[in-house]
């Protein structure tokens, strides 16, 4: 095929596929506005590295949507927990409340829902600093975490069987 009819091809197809788009309607999705995810405790609020805590927020997803980061290091989801929350549920959906609203008609019922999510201590520096979660809904406020040192501070193990402990390598006197 010579240059020139190849070149008017391409444009006659390009012509085609430019209106063909521009008379499709797009279609409208709906988009959800974040919100703030409510974080209201952790239990311990003080665990060494690879030690597990439990934060109670609201309102929470899955472990699969869900961030916790201790001061800058992402810890391990370990699990998401919604106890007594169907009800709770079901009024939202029935009132066509969202998640994160504030849904009048559903407080009483709400009041029985309790979302926790457990979650591994990453490596990080030991000391106090931050925890917070991110999920679909949002991110929370932050909380104070502290970072156990994993050194216990405990004396060297046994050194023999006359040993008292006392002065490690040093036999009592009988």
């Amino acid at each position: 095929m010579p240059r020139t009819t190849l070149t008017l091809t391409v444009f006659a197809l390009l012509a085609t596929l430019s209106s063909v788009l521009m008379g499709c309607e797009t279609e409208e999705t709906e988009t959800s506005t974040p919100c703030v995810v409510n974080l209201e405790s952790v239990s311990p609020n003080a665990a060494m590295t690879g030690e597990t805590a439990t934060l109670t927020a609201n309102p929470l997803t899955t472990v699969y949507d869900s961030a916790v980061y201790i001061g800058g290091s992402r810890a391990t989801v370990m699990d998401v927990d919604r106890t007594a929350c169907e009800a709770c549920d079901s009024c939202r959906d029935d009132e066509q409340c969202g998640a994160c609203g504030d849904c009048d008609s559903c407080d009483a019922t709400c009041t029985e829902c309790v979302e926790t999510l457990t979650f591994k201590v990453p490596d990080t520096e030991t000391g106090v600093t931050t925890l917070q979660l991110f999920n679909a809904y949002g991110n929370t406020n932050t909380l104070d975490f502290e970072v156990l040192s994993s050194d216990t501070g405990t004396l060297p193990s046994d050194t023999g069987t006359n040993d008292t402990g006392l002065n490690p390598g040093k036999k009592p006197t009988p």
